[in-house]
C-alpha cells in the first residue's frame, strides 16, 4: 500500500515522501513554485545513497525548473520527483502505477515528465493512474521524447556563447568536449561532428563511448579528465555538482555550456570563481530549456512549432550576457535575478 508523508521544506509549496514496499517505490516529489502555472519537472531515477540525499536533489532540481520555466516567459512551475532506484534494472508495472498515484494525490499541482532513468515507456504504464503528466508517447496522446528539443536549445546557447566569447557565429571546426552522451548529449555529438568539429567525450558507460568512437572518431577521455580538455566549449550533459572547488581551477575551455542541471556544486562562490578565469558560462536552467518548451508549447499550448520559442534562448542569453559585462557579476545570478523579478511581477499583478 502506498503511504505518502508531507514534508516542510521552506520555500516550497509542497513536498511529499511516497513509500509502497510491495511496489518497490521509494520516492520524494517537490513542488516549488505555482505562481505562473503547475509545477512541471521530470522524473528522476538514481541510486541514492538515502532519503535525504534524494530529498536535497529534488528540492534543487525542482527549484531550478521554476527559474528555467520564469526565465523562458512560460506560463508553468517548478517540480521535480526523483525516485531512489536503479535506472539501469526494469521496473516493474507496480512502482510505475504506484508513483502514477503519488503524482495524482497532488491534483495537478505537479505535472510529471522524463528525466534521466525514466522514458516515454515508463510514463505511458504512468499514465495509467493520472492525467497530469506530459510527454507520454504520441500513441498515448503525447508529445514524446523531448530530450531532442533540449538539445536544439543548447545549439543555440552555444552559438550565443561562442558569439559573445569569440566574436563569431561560425562553429565549423570548433573544440567541443561533452561530458555525457545520453539523451541530450548524444544529438549535440551528432550535430557538431556535422560541423567537422573536434570532439572530446567521456561517459561513465564505455559502451557509449566506443559507439561514439566507431562512428564519429570522437577522442575519449577519462571522466575525471574530461574538463581539462582545451576547447571552446565544455559542455557538461550529465548530472550536476560538476563544476566544483576540485574542477574549476583546471578547466580548460573558455566557455562552459551544457544541459546539465545544478552544474555548480557551490551556487554563491562558483560562478564567479569561474569568471576569474574569464571563462564564459550559459547558465544551466536558461540554455537546457529546451525541453520544459516542448512540452509546453507542444501539449499546453497545442503548438507545433518549436523554433520561435528555442530561438529565445538566444535572445535571453545576449541579455544575461550584456547584464554581466555591465555590471561586472557572474551570469547565473544574473539569471536567477530576472527569473525572480517575473515570478514577483506576477504575484502583484
Amino acid at each position: 500500500m502506498l503511504k505518502i508523508k508531507e514534508i516542510g521544506a521552506k520555500g516550497y509549496e509542497k513536498v511529499i515522501v511516497g513509500k509502497d514496499s510491495a511496489a518497490g517505490l521509494h520516492a520524494v516529489i517537490a513542488v516549488h513554485n505555482t505562481v505562473l502555472g503547475p509545477g512541471l519537472g521530470g522524473i528522476r531515477m538514481q541510486p541514492y545513497r538515502s532519503e535525504k540525499e534524494a530529498l536535497a536533489d529534488a528540492l534543487r532540481l525542482s527549484k531550478a525548473m521554476t527559474y528555467k520555466a520564469a526565465i523562458s516567459h512560460l506560463a508553468i512551475g517548478g517540480g521535480k520527483a526523483v525516485v531512489i532506484g536503479n535506472p539501469q534494472k526494469p521496473k516493474s508495472k507496480k512502482m510505475l502505477l504506484a508513483l502514477g498515484d503519488m503524482i495524482e494525490s497532488l491534483g495537478g499541482r505537479y505535472l510529471a515528465a522524463e528525466d534521466v532513468g525514466f522514458y516515454c515507456k515508463d510514463l505511458d504504464v504512468i499514465a495509467q493512474r493520472t492525467k497530469h503528466l506530459t510527454g507520454a508517447s504520441p500513441s498515448m496522446g503525447g508529445s514524446g521524447d523531448c530530450s531532442p528539443s533540449t538539445s536544439k536549445g543548447i545549439i543555440v546557447g552555444i552559438q550565443t556563447a561562442v558569439q559573445e566569447r569569440f566574436k563569431t557565429v561560425n562553429l565549423t571546426g570548433i573544440r567541443i568536449a561533452i561530458q555525457g552522451i545520453g539523451k541530450v548529449g548524444w544529438p549535440l555529438l551528432e550535430f557538431f561532428h556535422s560541423l567537422h568539429a573536434e570532439i572530446f567525450v567521456s561517459d561513465i558507460d564505455p559502451e557509449k563511448c566506443r559507439e561514439a568512437q566507431k562512428r564519429f572518431g570522437v577522442k575519449i577521455i577519462l571522466p575525471p579528465q574530461i574538463h581539462k580538455i582545451e576547447a571552446e566549449v565544455f559542455s557538461p550533459c550529465a548530472l550536476g555538482g560538476g563544476l566544483n572547488p576540485k574542477t574549476i581551477p583546471g578547466l580548460g575551455a573558455k566557455i562552459v555550456a551544457g544541459g546539465a542541471n545544478n552544474q555548480f556544486l557551490d551556487e554563491k562562490k562558483g560562478p564567479s570563481a569561474l569568471m576569474k578565469r574569464e571563462i564564459l558560462h550559459a547558465p544551466d536552467f536558461v540554455i537546457n530549456a529546451g525541453g520544459i518548451i516542448h512540452l509546453f508549447v507542444k501539449e499546453i499550448l497545442k503548438k507545433e512549432d518549436l523554433t520561435p520559442w528555442l530561438l529565445k534562448i538566444g535572445g535571453t542569453l545576449r541579455e544575461i550576457f550584456r547584464l554581466s559585462r555591465l555590471e561586472g557579476t557572474a551570469p547565473l545570478p544574473i539569471a536567477v535575478r530576472l527569473a525572480e523579478e517575473r515570478i514577483r511581477r506576477k504575484q502583484s499583478s
